[in-house]
């Protein structure tokens, strides 16, 4: 039963992801550019410098909150359903052409 609840929710975080973060999306494009100074928050994180920008990808964020649960087995974090979702979205953002860039120049 855990398989198939973890397959299931890795297909949700796949089309979710997909619907808000793939850049053709027009959910994506409708969303509101919130920044603070030099740091982004939505729609993506993005840390502006002097001649470079950080931008921090949703399958980072997601491969980072895996671990956290993945590690805090058994406790309230361990949740098939939230790490189906957290594997989907990792699937979503490494298969976008952009995954690997990490630091762009201004």
């Amino acid at each position: 039963m855990h398989y198939f609840t973890l397959g299931i929710s890795s297909i949700a975080g796949l089309l979710l992801n997909h619907v808000f973060t793939h850049p053709q999306s027009k959910l994506n494009n409708k969303l509101p550019h919130i920044k603070i100074k030099g740091v982004q928050i939505c729609p993506y994180l993005e840390i502006k410098l002097k001649t470079k920008s950080i931008r921090v990808h949703h399958w980072l964020t997601y491969s980072i909150l895996l671990i956290i649960t993945i590690s805090f087995g058994g406790s309230i974090f361990n949740n098939v359903i939230a790490n189906g979702y957290f594997i989907g979205a990792i699937v979503q953002g490494l298969s976008l052409p952009d995954w690997k860039h990490i630091i762009y120049r201004r």
